[in-house]
């Protein structure tokens, strides 16, 4: 049997997800795998901040190239970093079971957020992160941060900041004794698919669909796709200060989503939930309700400051 081939970014924590990836699919199915590791522009540019570049396949257009040529199988991702409309030549093929999606403050000693000191300096690349958690502490200094994990944490150590935002997943996944505070739901709203790996296929690979589905983790997939569906009709992306949060339980669902203007005046947190069976109507209600708060200002206004 021929091994499935997997494409990687070759940072730490894309290392790690292509190793669970491989790790899964050779117990579930006994596939042998190799993993290829793949350099993109967004490893190449470490210094441009999120907001200035692109966000149309930033961290996965060379990783696709190699899907439709078909010198690898599969591509593993941070969901997060995957464009919300693929087109028509990719697909989603699975999503393992989601990880924490909680954004957390790394501090270089523990700390709660409350005691942050005064004009406190906090590094993000993340407008979304950014502007909500100066909205919690309005005299907190924003400083950019770009890099791999280990990078950005010696950043806040050989800068002194005060706190450094990540995924908790990153942590966890890596295994990072750090101490950090992590922010609830109401306080900052993730990105959509934080902390869900993305398992990326060329849509005319239908020959992958059986592999694929014995590692699918059905409620953490139907959550990203919601999440992903909803900041696609906010034109959510690197430009855009968006966040989204699908949880099921007990086929029970629940959305929150935020989206603001990137000067933090112009804020719409919009919330419902109700039976999973009706989904599509709590979708529709929540975009309704977002055009009637303001959303198209908001998003034509930040297509303008950021052109």
């Amino acid at each position: 049997m021929n091994p499935l081939i997997i494409g990687t970014r070759g940072s730490a924590l894309a290392c790690w997800q292509a190793e669970h990836v491989k790790s899964l699919i050779e117990m579930k199915t006994k596939t042998p795998c190799q993993i290829k590791i793949i350099s993109t522009r967004g490893d190449e540019d470490q210094t441009t901040p999120l907001p200035e570049v692109g966000d149309k396949g930033f961290f996965t257009a060379e990783i696709e190239a190699e899907l439709l040529a078909e010198t690898i199988d599969i591509a593993v991702h941070s969901m997060k970093d995957l464009p919300a409309d693929l087109g028509p030549d990719f697909k989603i093929g699975a999503v393992p079971k989601r990880f924490s999606y909680r954004d957390v403050l790394v501090t270089n000693s523990p700390m709660e957020f409350k005691d942050l000191p005064k004009n406190a300096t906090i590094a993000t690349g993340s407008l979304r992160r950014g502007l909500q958690v100066k909205s919690l502490h309005h005299d907190i200094n924003i400083v950019d941060v770009r890099g791999n994990i280990d990078t950005r944490i010696q950043k806040l150590k050989d800068n002194n900041w005060d706190g450094l935002i990540m995924a908790e997943a990153a942590i966890k996944r890596l295994k990072l004794d750090v101490p950090y505070y992590q922010f609830s739901n109401d306080e900052m709203t993730p990105a959509a698919g934080q902390g869900a790996v993305a398992i990326e296929i060329a849509s005319k690979r239908t020959d992958l669909n059986k592999i694929l589905s014995k590692i699918n983790h059905n409620p953490s997939s139907i959550a990203v796709e919601i999440e992903r569906h909803i900041i696609n009709k906010l034109e959510g992306g690197c430009k855009t200060p968006v966040g989204c949060l699908a949880t099921i339980h007990k086929n029970k669902l629940k959305i929150e989503a935020y989206l603001s203007d990137i000067s933090g005046t112009h804020v719409i947190r919009i919330s419902d939930f109700g039976q999973l069976s009706d989904k599509d109507e709590i979708i529709e209600n929540m975009l309704i309700a977002f055009i009637d708060e303001g959303a198209k200002k908001i998003i034509d206004s930040n297509r303008e400051a950021l052109v």
